[in-house]
């Protein structure tokens, strides 16, 4: 079939039961239809698949994700049209691809994120959920998801992504709130990527994968580097942001490895007057 190649990116995959819908597709060269492997379904809000999918391709191939990108959700349509659109999605991509039933993901940006958010809290079984630039309506329940935040510093709704970490902080809920230099957009290849690693590594903390000391590593040397390079600038911004980085770092990596550099860092930064009078 035309639409498996893999290692390439497939723009426009019809689905069998509706002519009308399709998807864009990644599947990373070392796929195996007898094998399968986790999938990271992801929303536009103008229903260009292919946006999402050509962001996350590298770290899919490096980390071995499907991603899959609807042509068809967007923003101002129906819940009724979205639920067909979503289910039409769902039925067709695992009839066709190999994908993991334990380990789905969604993500989204803007209005794409609520439909991520939506499609995790309704039908269950969504392992993790990447919302950029929006989120979900805080009920007061569980989530039964990790949940990974991202926001532009400058966005129209840094706000609303802020306050949805806020609430989960409160209420003791995993999640991680990545920020980037940016306004109302999807998000660049090194934040996403960051974001698809942190659910590689929930993963391997909730043992449906096993540990790859590999990506752990990488993952610790390359936020250490940075949490390094920001203490070195005394600015109130970027000791905050070295705090920020080193505390989601530790609660990503903590029983994965050892964190004792990070924790040290972490006490010595909460230590710095200069923090201290933005706590």
């Amino acid at each position: 079939y035309k639409w498996a190649q893999k290692g390439v990116v497939i723009n426009k995959v019809v689905c069998k039961i509706d002519a009308n819908q399709s998807y864009c597709l990644y599947l990373p060269t070392n796929y195996d239809i007898n094998k399968t492997y986790p999938v990271i379904y992801a929303f536009d809000p103008h229903g260009n698949g292919g946006i999402p999918v050509a962001l996350m391709k590298n770290a899919a191939e490096k980390l071995g994700f499907i991603i899959i990108g609807s042509n068809n959700s967007r923003n101002g349509l129906r819940s009724d049209e979205l639920n067909r659109i979503v289910n039409s999605l769902l039925s067709d991509t695992q009839q066709k691809i190999s994908v993991d039933p334990r380990k789905i993901y969604t993500a989204g940006f803007s209005g794409g994120a609520r439909v991520a958010c939506m499609v995790a809290q309704s039908i269950g079984g969504v392992k993790g959920v990447i919302a950029c630039s929006a989120g979900f309506q805080a009920d007061g329940s569980p989530l039964g998801f990790r949940y990974i935040g991202i926001a532009g510093s400058q966005d129209m709704n840094y706000l609303e992504v802020k306050q949805i970490s806020d609430y989960l902080e409160s209420s003791n809920q995993p999640h991680q709130l990545l920020v980037f230099n940016g306004k109302h957009q999807w998000p660049p290849e090194s934040t996403i990527s960051e974001a698809m690693v942190n659910l590689r590594l929930y993963a391997m903390k909730d043992s449906s994968v096993l540990i790859d000391q590999r990506i752990v590593e990488e993952y610790l040397i390359m936020n250490s580097n940075r949490v390094n390079a920001l203490k070195g600038n005394i600015s109130p911004d970027s000791l905050a942001l070295a705090y920020a980085i080193a505390k989601r770092t530790c609660q990503v990596v903590d029983g994965l490895t050892n964190v004792e550099n990070l924790k040290s860092n972490i006490e010595e930064l909460s230590k710095n007057p200069i923090l201290q009078q933005l706590f």
